[in-house]
């Protein structure tokens, strides 16, 4: 579809209703939509003897009117016509429908109504009087309307007021906007019909287009047109399935919820009045080149009011923008709500599923990824934040102003607004952009001065004429609380009069008349609360005499001291609870209270009420916050960690309101961190909730503080892996698949980019880079050098040419690959020409490397031992030796030169700008160096056979290395964080993690892989990901690290069963079959026994004893009262066993109860001699065997198939996904879901418990560890 400016479609349009008729002639306006036809209303040109059109140009043109397409102007059909305008000939534009059905019914934002009203008609050059356009920005609130079908564009920006309500548009001086074309995100909408009713003085009426069309699910919207095919034809489209729909979001993402604080903080500004001017200046910055741009203004200059307009409306299409608006009087103004609000937004705009956890590294990451996207689509991005004036700055955190990206021009920009004064913090970067920005004033809106006037003047009125002390006493408590108190909360701490309706009335009536200048309602209808209308009202009500005595601020402590003794009970609909400003605004209060911060943010209770109230991202805000003002309070650090875990599973907002769901995600966590005083607080209080529910009892499943997430397994050692420019982790290992795993998604599945090799004869891939272009390439022992495009997985991959044995590959800055045989060719490859032939540049060693310059250096083995540079621009003239020695991989440090570690234990400096001359020796250790990094500092760390680790200093040579520590064996990987710190892994398979500038402190363990550490890499937000021969790739962040080691896990559990005795059985693959006791929580287990093979099923026999199966053919028996006594073979079937269960004693032939073309993957049979399925389909579904006929009846469904089925001794169903999800289900209550458990799940086992209604649930999880739980309820099935 061509583009054509917006402006060349928008035009007049004249119709002369003859010399008889006054006026003679109607005004309007239209839009050309393809062709030279053109679109306006059908009041417009209904009965006319002809109609002109006149363009922006001033150009007039004759237009030619078909009944067949004018519509009803008074219905029921829809108020729209066509002209066909002779001369004009446009392409088609795009056509839009605005999604009325959704669940969220989101509006439409940045809309716009383009129009010639009266009052833009001026004299033309020749005294014929002309009109010119009007741009009114607005949203359109999808729901609004509804009855007929028409939509509503509330209007923020105009220039001149629009008429009241109650006055038709086309009866103002607003005449003449009929037919206009409404658009949003490019696309057409409707137009405006400007004499129907219309729903507020702020708002214009538009029939949509898809009025054109009944529709039979909406009958009383409008009968449409006689020949819609017609109409559509001429508007370049087939039909309504072909319009765009409107709002557009990434597929299947969950808006921010700060998107929602953006449209209420629009809301309540003032529609803008002659203000296009300003919007111009920012619409125009924001697709420019500029990066940053900072607006000044004083108080009451209208700069929220204007920066909430351009958000929400006036930014050109192509902008996608993210904002956060600081605010003290809401306790919103911090660098952590603003964390807590952006990342979310750019993780929606790149397309992610889940936001990560809000922390800078996250946002420096997300908008490098932002910033190649939009330069990738065409596109801008903004950053908008307003306030920076309001930030709070609580101790140990940084300004806002220092965390915002210094990554900006081209396509990105941020724009800034602020007072004059303060001056930006003293903690911005060196060198960051924004203190070089020049101010750009705001001029005040007219009458700004005025009304702040009015408002200070109201406060001081209301507190002199005080009689009864209620002004004082409500006002008073507002200043105190700094954030939005409900009439209720305001009713509940007032000491001069006792709470009763009368006072309620009151309060009421003071805020919504007595106060209405100087304070505000905010918040939906039926959870209004209240705040001063402006930071300067409440700065001056912080300093009035009668507003500021302490008590106030006493009473708030006290009352909240009262909802932490009642528990924190959570908010309902009706307003009982805990009050919405003690769990979303009071910890931003608590800055210079820091014991009381620390007390509420350790608080079970009110972390699960603020979290279902909030929702995580706040809270994990005010956690940090917390953190930060006390490091060493031990149970704001759990509570954070476990917080922090559980991030990902707790913005499930659907399920937050769910009985004991946050209460259980981390009550889930916290056992898994060993943090065992919070596990039992979240346990009481499951316990102490009605209904039935899961309680975690204790799990198996260990993890480290700084282990943010297991990513997953491989089915043998990593040997490398690297990381992709979109933020995935790409790993390879021996058997030859090609994995990329994503560690903002720890619980999906990694993505199969292929296999290097046939199935038959697989290839170890032996290195692996990340070309400019982003493919990945590849080579290893298969002889074929491959790029792989993870964009596209599954798609075969380009091969680059073939390659004996490749040991090692480094990209050039021009972007060619190098690629290095085992003591064989060194080759240079053009991935942009794969089927072009290689340039060998010589022989050399199985290492090598790119120095700055783009020549390229290589070195030998323990045999030639030489070390040779390499000019890719001069091949075939032989390489340049540096120097000889028995060299490991060469590194480059900071200033060119290249240090090669030796196997003899010395590290050599070699200058590249001086071939020939000696190396400088920078010491010796008497023990092989196995790998070496250079430091952002300049220096040389190494990591050696014997595990120490040391850094040298290339400008003292000679001198003894620092020596950080060491490992219990040698060190075999190594990684440098962006903040200078190193990572290593080792032998001993701990991840440890070191400061070079404090060599005296020692390590802090990160935690253990149950193997040797192999490959160790730092991802793009800072954060590590680490690979071993155990098989498992591991995330870590470094800012959470672990106090001492970790065990991470005991295995893949495939199978389960609960014996008589209670104890717990499992079967791991290719692993020994234990024995637990549930009662005994942290006792290891018993082995059973050992299995050849991965065992897939069990089965317990009345007897006691344990039948299983797994992938040989063999069925075996185990008596677990007497472990180490080898199995008895009970017999073979003929293939693997995958599944088995116990029956009752029956005969008689098999029952078909039903069959389809889903696979069953889990069975299990109730009490009653019903049986339950789960299938591929994710359906769950219950079977009578007593009436096979009837078809089954659906419990539910998963989001995936279902893995696993087990019922509890009282009947009810338990079932898990590959959704990682773990539902209850009552069988007497289809399609209803008791409870859910948000976690991985390969296997479950149920058991009685022996406790009062309970019974013992066992959830075995992907990666390792089971988890055991007591299911409480309230009756028998």
């Amino acid at each position: 579809m061509a583009i054509v400016p917006l402006a060349v479609r928008v035009v007049e349009v004249i119709a002369d209703r003859g010399a008889e008729m006054s006026p003679r002639y109607r005004y309007g306006s239209g839009c050309v939509v393809a062709g030279g036809w053109v679109l306006t209303a059908a009041h417009v040109v209904a009965a006319a003897l002809g109609v002109v059109v006149r363009t922006s140009d001033k150009v007039v043109r004759a237009a030619a009117l078909d009944p067949r397409f004018i519509g009803d102007v008074d219905g029921p059909g829809p108020d729209l016509a066509l002209v066909s305008v002779v001369g004009l000939d446009l392409p088609p534009m795009g056509l839009a429908k605005v999604d009325r059905d959704s669940p969220t019914g989101d509006p439409v934002e940045r809309c716009h109504a383009i129009g010639y009203p009266a009052f833009m008609e001026r004299a033309g050059p020749d005294g014929v009087p002309v009109r010119d356009t009007v741009d009114a920005f607005g949203h359109i609130p999808a729901l609004s309307l509804l009855a007929g079908g028409l939509l509503s564009l509330q209007v923020s920006s105009t220039p001149r007021p629009l008429p009241p309500e109650r006055v038709a548009v086309g009866e103002s001086e607003w005449s003449g906007m009929s037919g206009g074309p409404v658009v949003a995100e490019g696309f057409l909408v409707g137009v405006v019909t400007e004499h129907a009713p219309r729903a507020g003085s702020s708002a214009l009426t538009l029939t949509p287009l898809t009025a054109l069309q009944a529709d039979s699910d909406h009958p009383g919207w409008s009968r449409g047109v006689t020949e819609p095919a017609g109409w559509w034809a001429r508007l370049g489209v087939s039909g309504p399935g072909a319009l765009r729909w409107l709002p557009i979001g990434p597929v299947g993402s969950a808006r921010p919820a700060y998107q929602a604080t953006v449209r209420e903080i629009h809301r309540r500004t003032s529609p803008l009045v002659g203000r296009q001017r300003e919007l111009a200046d920012i619409a125009s910055f924001a697709v420019g080149s500029e990066g940053y741009r900072c607006l000044v203004g004083g108080a009451w200059a209208g700069k929220t009011s204007l920066l909430a307009e351009a958000v929400v409306a006036a930014l050109p299409p192509q902008v996608d923008v993210v904002s956060y608006f600081l605010s003290r009087r809401e306790a919103d103004a911090d660098s952590a709500r603003f964390l807590a609000a952006v990342v979310p937004q750019l993780a929606y705009l790149v397309g992610d599923q889940e936001p990560p956890t809000a922390d800078l590294h996250q946002l420096r990451a997300l908008w490098q990824r932002a910033v190649d996207r939009a330069a990738a689509q065409d596109r801008h991005l903004l950053l908008v934040v307003d306030g920076l004036d309001e930030d709070l700055r609580p101790p140990g955190l940084p300004s806002v102003a220092a965390v915002l990206p210094a990554g900006v021009g081209g396509r990105a920009h941020v724009l800034v607004a602020s007072r004059p004064y303060p001056a930006l913090p003293g903690d911005v970067p060196v060198g960051h952009p924004l203190p070089a920005v020049q101010p750009v004033e705001v001029e005040p809106f007219a009458g700004a001065q005025e009304l702040a006037a009015l408002a200070r003047q109201e406060i001081d009125e209301l507190t002199r004429d005080d009689e009864t002390g209620l002004a004082a006493d409500v006002l008073g408590l507002l200043a105190a609380a700094a954030g939005p108190l409900a009439i209720e909360d305001l009713t509940a701490l007032a000491e001069v009069a006792p709470r009763s309706a009368a006072l309620t009335r009151k309060v009421r009536r003071l805020l919504s008349d007595r106060a209405a200048r100087s304070v505000q309602p905010v918040g939906p209808t039926g959870a209004r609360r209240w705040q001063f209308a402006h930071e300067s009202l409440l700065a001056h009500a912080r300093t009035h005499d009668d507003l500021a005595d302490p008590d106030f601020r006493r009473r708030i402590d006290r009352w909240a001291d009262g909802w932490r003794d009642a528990g924190w009970p959570a908010p309902t609909d009706g307003g009982d609870g805990t009050p919405r400003y003690l769990l979303d605004s009071y910890a931003c209060t608590l800055a210079r209270q820091p014991q009381r911060l620390s007390g509420l943010a350790g608080d079970a209770g009110w972390v699960v009420a603020a979290i279902e109230t909030a929702g995580a991202d706040w809270v994990l805000a005010d956690l940090r916050r917390a953190a930060a003002a006390d490091p060493t309070h031990p149970a704001v650090a759990a509570t954070l960690a476990t917080v922090t875990g559980q991030a990902h599973q707790l913005r499930l907002s659907p399920l937050l309101h769910q009985p004991g769901y946050v209460a259980r995600q981390l009550c889930l966590q916290a056992a898994e961190l060993a943090e065992d005083r919070l596990a039992a607080d979240l346990r009481t209080r499951l316990r102490a909730q009605p209904g039935p529910g899961l309680v975690p009892l204790w799990t198996t499943r260990r993890a480290s503080p700084a282990l943010a997430a297991e990513l997953g397994r491989h089915d043998g050692p990593v040997r490398t892996m690297t990381a992709l420019p979109d933020g995935r982790v790409a790993t390879a290992v021996t058997g030859g698949r090609l994995l990329a795993w994503d560690p903002a998604a720890p619980d999906a599945d990694p993505t199969e980019l292929g296999r290097n090799g046939r199935s038959a004869f697989p290839a170890a891939v032996r290195a692996m880079a990340v070309l400019p272009d982003g493919r990945l390439a590849t080579a290893g022992t298969g002889g074929r050098l491959l790029a792989w495009d993870p964009a596209a997985p599954g798609t075969p991959p380009t091969e680059l040419g073939r390659h004996d044995h490749v040991s090692a590959m480094a990209v050039l800055p021009d972007g060619r690959l190098a690629t290095n045989e085992y003591y064989g060719r060194l080759l240079l490859w053009d991935p942009t020409q794969p089927d072009a032939a290689p340039t060998q540049l010589g022989r050399h060693g199985n290492a090598v490397a790119a120095l700055p310059d783009g020549r390229l250096v290589t070195s030998g083995s323990l045999v030639d031992g030489q070390l040779l540079v390499w000019d890719p621009a001069t091949p075939g003239t032989g390489p340049i030796e540096l120097g000889y020695g028995t060299l490991q991989a060469p590194v480059v440090l900071l200033d060119g030169r290249v240090a090669a570690p030796g196997f003899d234990g010395r590290p050599l400096l070699w200058d590249p700008a001086a071939p020939g001359a000696d190396p400088t020796e920078l010491g010796g250790v008497n023990n092989a160096i196995k790998v070496a990094a250079a430091l952002p500092d300049g220096r040389l760390a190494t990591g050696s056979h014997d595990g120490r680790v040391l850094v040298w200093d290339p400008t003292l040579p000679g001198t003894d290395p620092t020596e950080l520590g060491r490992h219990d064996d040698e060190v075999l990987a190594m990684a440098v964080l962006p903040d200078g710190r190193l990572a290593t892994g080792g032998g001993d398979g701990r991840v440890l993690l070191w400061d070079p500038t404090l060599p005296d402190i020692g390590p802090t363990e990160l935690g253990r892989h149950d193997q040797w550490v192999l490959a160790v890499t730092t991802l793009l937000d800072g954060r590590l990901a680490s690979g071993g021969a155990d098989g498992r790739i591991l995330r870590w962040d470094p800012a959470r690290p672990s106090a001492g080691p970790t065990e991470l896990g005991h295995g893949v559990v495939q199978a389960a069963a609960v014996l008589p005795d209670g104890r717990l059985a499992t079967g791991n693959l290719n692993g020994p079959m234990l024995l637990w006791e549930p009662a005994a929580p942290g006792a290891g287990p018993t082995e059973l026994g050992r299995d050849d093979t991965s065992v897939l099923a069990m089965a317990v026999l009345p007897d006691g004893r344990l039948a299983t199966g797994g992938g040989d053919p063999r069925v075996l028996l185990w008596d677990p009262a007497t472990p180490g006594i080898d199995p008895t073979e009970l017999g073979r079937h003929d293939g693997p066993v995958p599944a088995m269960y116990t029956l009752a004693t029956g005969n008689g032939p098999p029952i078909e109860v039903g069959r389809g073309n889903i696979s069953v993957e889990a069975v299990a049979v109730l009490p009653d001699g019903r049986i339950v399925t789960g299938g591929t389909d994710g359906q769950v579904l219950l079977w009578d065997l007593t009436q096979p006929e009837a078809g089954p009846i659906e419990l539910g469904r998963h989001d995936g198939p279902v893995r696993a089925v087990a019922v509890l001794p009282d009947g009810r169903i338990v079932t898990g996904g590959t959704d990682r999800r773990v539902l209850l289900w009552d069988p007497t209550a289809p399609g209803t879901e008791m409870a859910q458990l948000s976690c991985s799940v390969t296997t479950l086992a149920t058991g009685p418990l022996g406790q009062d209604r309970s019974s013992l649930l066992v959830v075995a999880h992907q990666g390792s560890g089971i988890s055991f739980w007591s299911v409480i309820g309230d009756q028998e099935i």
